[in-house]
């Protein structure tokens, strides 16, 4: 109900349409700067992004058979990058602590 199949690459949503984007999924992206251009077109003005960094405790940084990046163990450097490009900007960052790993959610804006 809450999902939509699609590719984060080319979005099938207005612009403008969201005040509020969350995505766990971007070690799936084959292009950082297409998805964050989508992501910022689909959100409204003052609109909000929520990135879901899981495992960020990880020792390897071995891309996984699904994955085309691996973000989990320098989620920094993604953030870095989504900065530099000069389409978002971090606004806030929490590090939860689950079971087994720990997720780190980041606030971000789109310039």
């Amino acid at each position: 109900k809450w999902v939509v199949a699609g590719d984060f690459h080319d979005l099938q949503f207005h612009d403008d349409e969201f005040d509020f984007v969350f995505t766990n999924a971007f070690d799936h992206a084959y292009d950082l700067g297409a998805v964050s251009k989508e992501i910022c077109r689909v959100l409204s003005k003052g609109g909000i992004f929520i990135l879901d960094i899981g495992n960020i405790e990880a020792k390897s940084a071995k891309v996984g058979n699904h994955e085309s990046l691996s973000i989990n163990s320098k989620p920094y450097e993604l953030i870095s990058r989504l900065e530099h490009a000069g389409t978002m900007e971090k606004l806030s960052e929490m590090k939860i602590k689950h079971k087994r790993w720990a997720s780190l959610y980041v606030q971000l804006k789109c310039l």
